[in-house]
């Protein structure tokens, strides 16, 4: 996929290292060298072929994995806490039947008006609802906050918001430690995915997409079949 104009490419049979090696040794070095940019996720063996295949590209940490990883902390944590709980218990209401409250931009939460929570039975606002879970999970407080802070990074397209976020961080014995962890390791192209203005948006729409051919399917026993049924629906469908 060329970041633009959005031409799609190719669909190889496997993602090892071997063939995606293979595949992009088959354009002349010349052609190689020409590529400023690669965005890729934080596939640490994907990173190691970058320099390798294009010598003179920056490698940008698509900005979709980056919250991504965030938000599977926060899931990560939240459900580690649920399983301690009596699930009889107003927390354990709010983090089973009102999760994606979680993960909502803190602005764009219900403040004023309270509303009937299923599960809870009660009426009650977002605000309140994850404050009351709050007060008895700090741990989960305190990745709600960090995540807030990302998703300002991203949505301000900061990379000295991103980067203070990172290199202040405090580990805490959380899921949240290993995906900050991760970040360090990628800081570089982080950093690049905030410069930018590319990102695998356009990808990860085919590869949804992809998968609803497969599942529509019941699976593809022959990968050619597969293969041709991408092809038409590239070309005469909508992706």
């Amino acid at each position: 996929m060329y970041a633009s104009p959005d031409s799609f490419m190719e669909i190889l049979p496997s993602r090892d290292l071997n063939t995606i090696r293979s595949y992009f040794y088959g354009f002349s070095l010349r052609q190689r060298q020409a590529v400023t940019h690669v965005v890729m996720d934080m596939n640490a063996s994907y990173a190691t072929l970058v320099p390798e295949l294009f010598p003179n590209a920056q490698i940008v940490i698509d900005r979709f994995h980056i919250v991504q990883l965030m938000t599977r902390a926060i899931n990560t944590i939240r459900t580690g806490i649920q399983h301690l709980l009596d699930k009889h218990s107003r927390e354990y209401k709010i983090m089973k039947n009102g999760w994606r409250l979680f993960l909502k931009k803190y602005s764009n939460l219900e403040t004023a008006h309270r509303k009937y929570m299923r599960g809870l039975n009660e009426y009650i606002t977002e605000e309140e609802a994850i404050t009351l879970v709050f007060k008895s999970f700090p741990v989960l407080e305190a990745a709600y906050l960090v995540y807030q802070e990302d998703l300002e990074a991203m949505d301000k397209r900061s990379p000295e918001l991103i980067h203070a976020l990172i290199s202040t961080y405090k580990p805490v014995g959380s899921a949240m430690d290993v995906t900050i962890g991760t970040f360090k390791r990628n800081l570089k192209g982080i950093l690049e995915s905030l410069r930018c203005p590319w990102s695998n948006g356009k990808i990860e729409g085919i590869n949804r997409r992809l998968k609803q051919i497969a599942r529509t399917a019941y699976g593809y026993q022959n990968l050619g079949n597969y293969m041709r049924r991408i092809r038409i629906q590239m070309k005469y469908g909508k992706f």
